[in-house]
């Protein structure tokens, strides 16, 4: 299989934080009487992927000669994001509805493996 290089993770990174933002600041509180997720949840949660967005843009357009302690700042705010989540999600566990759970289930378990190849991906960079 042939590995992804840095400067497309970082286009996979910046989708998928827009995907993010759009789903935690335009869709999802318009369903927060189903899904019993705390308005506050998610305007808390929005805010990292919009700065995401933002310093994988910067990266793109900006083109540094070095990729990689890019790519190492991005994986770990992308960790950062999945334990801010769970920690979120946590405290609310009692309140928040199936589908909620399965939503944060499967953007969490994307963004942690993207954490991971990232990781991975700037570790095999010289």
């Amino acid at each position: 299989m042939k590995s992804i290089g840095a400067r497309t993770w970082f286009i996979i990174d910046a989708f998928g934080a827009a995907l993010s933002a759009i789903m935690l600041g335009l869709i999802l509180p318009h369903y927060q009487s189903f899904l019993a997720i705390p308005n506050g949840i998610l305007e808390i949660l929005v805010l990292p992927p919009i700065l995401f967005l933002l310093f994988d843009l910067a990266v793109l357009f900006l083109k540094p000669n070095q990729l990689k302690p890019y790519l190492f700042v991005i994986a770990l705010f992308n960790a950062a994001y999945v334990l801010l989540s769970l920690i979120l999600l946590g405290l609310h566990a009692a309140d928040i509805q199936l589908f909620a759970f399965l939503y944060f289930a499967g953007e969490l378990l994307i963004v942690g493996w993207m954490a991971y190849q990232e990781m991975t991906s700037a570790k095999r960079l010289g």
